[in-house]
């Protein structure tokens, strides 16, 4: 190959954080996925950052944050404009995870780093291709990528890198090259001997068990666990491998030998309706079982019959135990996962099953090491540490505090509003004083009355909350286009501000961890 090819590891590399990698080929630069992980670590977007004007395109392999994360941030804070392709479930999956992370963050905490109108933005900017797709690069470097079959999540892919009548590089990281449930796995059949073959290790040293081992291990510890009265939390992605241990437990509980039809199945998500909905409409990415079954017999392998779609907490409370229950996310540090599991971890009845290893340092991982330890009988404590983070109403100095904060935020904005409308109008004082004068008049008047209004509205929000229950509420978020229908995002509750509280014993290891 005769072209100049560096790969620079932004992110990714000797560890398990979010992957991001910058590849280059002669001045054509290609960002190759753009991770995040809960520790949002902003020297590596700073990185990315620095780089972004001489990125010619990204290249996205996966819809989880692992691998697309940091898109939102990246578009809309640190100026990223240039193409971004990823094929339709990606696109489409993105958005879910994107969502279903960011809503479980405003939950309990101020959250800055992107919104939803930035996920919007970020994922509308998507060229979605199919596998197989030929795409010429923008420009005269004659730069071709084509997205391959990766298995592992619906629309994963991996990506061939070539230009035209010269040597290949291939970017494969997370892939699958056994079939699954619903997917086919991934396909080198159209790679020959690339030059640059960019790969990840993560599960070089795993010995992973068959499906079928697997499924019986699975089935039966939620049977165990039903069967003496408790329930099960099985902590598993947003819009991934859900889908398939959904399927799985679908066709379980209409199999009557199973005798499970009289437990109640749960997939808990802020877009578990939207993930389903999706992944209906996405039969043709699926598996050839998948396909055939769909020609033949209109048969959709997630209309599902038993599973029941939640989408909050008082949701879920309401479904009658024993219960098993389907809910993100995998590094337990934030959204239902983590509240679930701070809810049953004192029970001993009660089984945790993680179906996916996390990054180092959060729950997920601990609970997995802690499960490690008990297999191999080792003394270990058996407390865990946690810090609880929720959203409270405010009351007494703290609700005042808050108020006035509030109050001096929008004098403040109204006060930069009237000085850039000031400077705005000198050029034209100079021209004519008199309209000068005049202008800055109604600047000074329109501002005392935005401040007026504004004080109003705080005192009759807060006359209105004291009326409804002596609280203060905050305004509730506008929901985003995306989440419009019942299984959206709902709209979060409204708490005024979040509180971090002390941190918290929790004997979490009496409830049963079990690592699939």
């Amino acid at each position: 190959m005769t072209s100049i090819v560096k790969l620079e590891a932004l992110s990714g590399a000797k560890d398990d954080g979010p992957l991001c990698y910058l590849l280059q080929v002669d001045d054509v630069y290609l960002l190759l996925d753009c991770g995040w992980d809960e520790n949002f670590d902003l020297l590596y977007i700073e990185a990315v950052k620095k780089r972004v004007p001489y990125i010619s395109a990204v290249l996205l392999s996966y819809a989880d944050t692992s691998h697309a994360g940091a898109l939102p941030h990246l578009v809309a804070k640190c100026g990223l404009t240039c193409p971004i392709y990823a094929t339709g479930p990606t696109c489409k999956m993105g958005v879910m995870y994107a969502y279903d992370w960011l809503q479980s963050h405003k939950a309990v905490e101020d959250f800055t780093n992107f919104t939803f109108d930035d996920v919007d933005a970020a994922f509308d900017r998507v060229q979605q291709l199919k596998y197989n797709q030929t795409v010429s690069l923008k420009g005269d470097s004659g730069l071709q990528v084509v997205p391959l079959p990766a298995g592992h999540i619906i629309g994963g892919a991996i990506w061939r890198i070539s230009k035209a009548g010269d040597d290949e590089i291939v970017y494969a990281v997370d892939y699958n090259h056994k079939k699954e449930r619903h997917l086919n796995g991934c396909v080198f059949d159209a790679i020959q001997r690339p030059h640059l073959l960019i790969t990840d290790s993560f599960n070089a040293m795993y010995k992973q068990p068959g499906r079928k081992q697997r499924d019986e291990k699975l089935v039966t510890r939620m049977q165990r666990t039903l069967q003496s009265g408790g329930d099960c939390l099985v902590v598993i992605d947003t819009a991934g491998r859900v889908l398939e241990i959904a399927h799985l437990l679908d066709q379980l509980w209409s199999n009557k030998d199973a005798a499970l039809s009289s437990f109640n199945l749960v997939m808990l998500s802020h877009v578990a309706s939207s993930v389903v909905r999706f992944a209906k409409s996405q039969v043709e990415w699926m598996s050839d079982k998948v396909m055939r079954s769909f020609e033949q017999g209109r048969f959709n392998p997630f209309q599902f019959e038993h599973v029941q779609l939640c989408h909050s907490h008082a949701e879920v409370t309401r479904v009658r135990s024993p219960k098993v229950v389907l809910c993100s996310d995998l590094s337990m540090e934030c959204g239902f996962s983590r509240e679930l599991f701070l809810e049953w971890c004192s029970d001993t009845k009660n089984t945790i099953i993680l179906t996916g290893r996390s990054g180092e340092r959060t729950l997920g991982s601990k609970l997995i090491r802690m499960a490690e330890r008990m297999e191999r009988g080792a003394h270990m404590s058996k407390q865990l540490t946690l810090e609880i983070k929720r959203r409270i109403r405010l009351e007494g100095a703290e609700l005042e505090d808050h108020r006035a904060r509030r109050l001096h935020e929008h004098q403040e904005e109204a006060r930069k509003k009237m000085e850039a409308n000031r400077r705005r109008g000198g050029a034209g004082a100079k021209a004519d004083a008199s309209d000068s004068d005049s202008d800055d008049d109604d600047v000074i008047a329109s501002a005392v009355a935005a401040v007026t209004g504004v004080q109003k509205g705080v005192e009759a929000a807060a006359a209105a909350a004291a009326a409804a229950g002596g609280g203060a509420a905050a305004p509730i978020p506008s929901t985003p286009r995306h989440s419009s229908t019942s299984g959206g995002i709902p709209p979060t509750t409204p708490m005024m501000e979040a509180k971090t509280f002390p941190t918290h014993e929790s004997t979490s290891s009496t409830a049963r961890p079990l690592l699939l």
